[in-house]
């Protein structure tokens, strides 16, 4: 094409009206806020080479290349968001700001030995937790088991002096050059989380005016999981360890990873009279301290996910006696301050590779949690809410989250959307959540919800069957159905459930129960006809009983 015809064709593109400039890009890169975009690399290429055509693509074009920031706890994150947070028409199109918690702890950086128990413990639970999700048992290349047992069976406590003779050279060499990259990350971490991490994120939130979303996340897992498949595959087994570059190389990036919070947790209670946990508190406040520094930088947060926190009573211990009371209080009513404009609240616990007695009780630590969350939720625009709590690995019942009891302070009834699972109720608590519901109510799931008993010890009356019937009562306004999806009961424990399980011949218990709270069946409540069941069962068990002794007695007789 000549020169004058492309100097044309671009005058030519140049007129047509932004609006419509504007439609053709949101056609071609069909990315919307609450999706997952698949093409995220052909979108961004679409957006980078229009932003290359001429000044005018590039002005309409920017916005749409960085719907995403991602921060994560090191020096280079933060310069790479402070670059494209300064450069004003890309910050411009910044909706989310993503916050990636992985941490490289003090404990495992300081000392070797500690780094060689986690990380030998880390590669049996990727192969165990692998082998029961596949019909192929997963196993670690023999070779390499052979090396981690002789390794920990090694009782210094400073670096290990490997020699050319061992069985374990090479796993050595490679525990000794990621421990060095370890421990340098952590030290930058360190300097990054205590220095200035809010600060920026609150310059950062300054630059992108139309930040709306904080979503704090963990991204430990990917690295295992890869090195967890290579495990699975058979020819990996036939080959040792210092023979295979590939295999070498993720096993290196999986002990250079860094940790997920759950699986610090896990670690700091089960070393927790060995290390000091006040050097790892800066950066559990960050879930907590982030909303407020984007509510300082002029930001109005509409939503807030909370997919890795930290929950343990020992860590909330040494925090309260490490930070005044009164300045756990001024940070609450701040944060209450900064989300009175939250229209959507999610909060994951998620699980970890740690051992599995790690767990204990965190009451005092949920009740610190709870607070927090309190102070979010009790904004008058909240509509939606998630609480799904990850499952403690022991005991697997009787000791859920009581998290979910903080609803209990909040008006529900301007609720649209509903999730609770792996929660523990109170009988009053959960009835009372209930009665509160109103109907602009859409979307309701109780998941791996345990009832008990009121502390107060009282066992008159009925949990469940009440429960339901108050969702029947409270649904039937609000056009929420089961046949759409929008309504879920499943595996519902305590007071008739544990009754009912026991018995076989109870099918479908949670699908009668969902329908029966959306209008749907008979009228009359499951429980109710569970009930009968069971004793029309227990009256033939005991006629069964009756006949069978009675000819017994006339045999001998």
């Amino acid at each position: 094409m000549s020169a004058d015809g492309s100097q044309q064709n671009a005058s030519l593109l140049q007129d047509i009206p932004e609006h419509l400039l504007c439609i053709v890009f949101e056609f071609l890169l069909g990315w919307k806020e609450t999706q997952i975009d698949r093409d995220e690399e052909l979108r961004i290429s679409t957006v980078r080479n229009a932003r290359l055509t001429c000044w005018y693509f590039n002005e309409l074009a920017s916005p749409y290349l960085l719907p995403v920031l991602t921060i994560n706890l090191n020096p280079q994150s933060i310069n790479h968001a402070t670059e494209i947070s300064s450069h004003e028409l890309i910050a411009s199109g910044i909706h989310q700001l993503r916050i990636s918690l992985s941490y490289y702890p003090q404990l495992l950086a300081n000392s070797f030995r500690f780094f060689v128990m986690f990380q030998m413990h880390s590669l049996r639970s990727v192969s165990t937790w692998l082998g029961r999700t596949q019909q192929d048992i997963s196993s670690i290349p023999e070779d390499l088991e052979a090396a981690m047992a002789k390794l920990e069976s090694r009782p210094e406590n400073s670096r290990l002096i490997s020699t050319a003779g061992d069985a374990d050279f090479t796993l050595l060499n490679v525990l000794e050059q990621s421990h060095d990259v370890f421990r340098q990350r952590h030290q930058e971490q360190a300097a990054v989380v205590k220095d200035n991490f809010l600060s920026q994120v609150e310059s950062i939130s300054r630059r992108a005016r139309h930040i709306d979303t904080l979503n704090i996340v963990q991204e430990a897992y990917p690295i295992a999981l890869s090195l967890g498949q290579q495990f699975m595959q058979r020819e990996y087994h036939q080959r040792r360890l210092d023979e295979d570059a590939e295999m070498l190389e993720s096993v290196k990036r999986f002990f250079q990873r860094p940790l997920s919070w759950p699986d610090v947790q896990c670690w700091a209670h089960q070393w927790y009279s060995q290390c000091s946990l006040r050097v790892e508190l800066p950066a559990t406040e960050i879930p907590w301290e982030a909303p407020i520094a984007i509510y300082q930088a002029g930001r109005k947060l509409r939503r807030l996910w909370l997919n890795c926190f930290l929950l343990s009573c020992e860590m909330h211990e040494s925090f309260k006696s490490f930070v005044r009371e009164s300045v756990m209080l001024a940070r609450i009513r701040s944060l209450r301050t900064a989300c009175q404009y939250i229209e959507e609240f999610c909060i994951v616990r998620p699980g970890c590779w740690g051992p599995m007695d790690a767990y204990s009780s965190y009451r005092d630590g949920e009740t610190y949690i709870s607070e927090h969350v309190l102070s979010i939720i009790s904004g008058k625009r909240l509509q939606k809410l998630i609480i799904r709590m990850h499952p403690k690995k022991s005991p697997p019942w009787n000791d859920r989250y009581t998290i979910g009891s903080t609803l209990h302070k909040r008006d529900c009834s301007t609720l649209t959307c509903i999730f609770l699972e792996h929660l523990f109720f109170c009988r009053t608590t959960l009835r009372d959540i209930c009665m509160e519901l109103g109907g602009c109510l859409r979307e309701f799931c109780l998941s791996f919800i345990m009832l008990m008993y009121d502390e107060d010890g009282d066992s008159d009356g009925h949990g469940w069957r009440e429960i339901f019937d108050i969702l029947r009562e409270k649904l039937s306004t609000c056009g929420t159905t089961a046949t759409d999806g929008r309504v879920t009961l499943a595996e519902l424990k305590g007071l008739e459930f544990d009754e009912i399980t026991e018995y076989d011949g109870i099918d479908d218990i949670y699908q009668r129960c969902t329908d029966y709270v959306c209008g749907i069946g008979n009228g009359k409540n499951p429980l109710d006809q569970a009930e009968d069941a069971i004793e029309d069962a227990t009256e033939g068990e005991t006629e069964d009983e009756i006949r069978d002794g009675t000819e017994n007695g006339t045999e001998d007789a």
